[in-house]
């Protein structure tokens, strides 16, 4: 709505998609957003976005840890990868995130 709190839409957007590394079955995979406010929220959400910190879901400075499994990972990377062909704009991300020490990445030999 055009009088959304930017602020708390793009952080309970952020927790939403992202909860459990947005593995989870009621993560959102949609926004919808009043044309009049879309740039203003794009921007605070990808601000949020860069706050993040990918790691060990052990180490309590992390925002979110690794993707479950390499079928998880083929999943999302075809969400990616669709978006690219449609020609659409990231405002973040779009690419694999490596945090240090984990740079090899999902466990690729799991189920």
């Amino acid at each position: 709505m055009k009088d959304a709190d930017l602020d708390l839409a793009a952080y309970g957007i952020t927790f939403g998609g992202l909860f459990n590394s947005g593995q989870a079955c009621e993560s959102g995979t949609r926004i919808l957003v009043h044309e009049a406010i879309h740039d203003q929220l794009m921007e605070k959400l990808a601000a949020v976005c860069d706050t993040l910190v990918v790691g060990n879901p052990l180490d309590p400075r992390t925002s979110y840890g690794p993707i479950a499994n390499k079928n998880q990972y083929d999943r999302i990377m075809g969400y990616i990868d669709g978006a690219k062909q449609q020609g659409l704009t990231f405002v973040c991300g779009g690419e694999p995130i490596k945090p240090k020490g984990f740079e090899g990445g999902i466990m690729f030999n799991q189920p």
